[in-house]
């Protein structure tokens, strides 16, 4: 007997909110969620982190900028900080900038 891959109580925000059970994701979501998950695991095990993501609107992985965007606030609630930049070079040195 095959269990059905359906929940009654799904919604769009569980892809990045739900902690347990089954969530659908686009790669860029999953990538978003991998952060966010890091981040509760350091949190479980009492480690104070912080997460930095910086990139640039012509990389190879379209998109991905204006997911983080929408992601803000769950990224905020979990310290981490998305700072875009204008190329590879300008986001590089937003990363040297963030952590001297």
């Amino acid at each position: 007997m095959t269990q059905a891959l359906m929940r009654t109580d799904y919604r769009l925000a569980d892809s990045l909110e739900a902690t347990s059970g089954q969530v659908f994701l686009t790669g860029t979501q999953a990538l978003i969620r991998l952060a966010l998950m890091q981040s509760a695991r350091d949190d479980e095990r009492g480690i104070r982190s912080a997460g930095f993501i910086s990139g640039y609107r012509g990389s190879p992985l379209g998109g991905y900028d204006q997911a983080l965007w929408q992601a803000k606030k769950h990224l905020a609630a979990q310290n981490i900080v998305f700072t875009p930049g204008v190329n590879e070079e300008l986001a590089a040195t937003a990363t040297r900038r963030r952590f001297r």
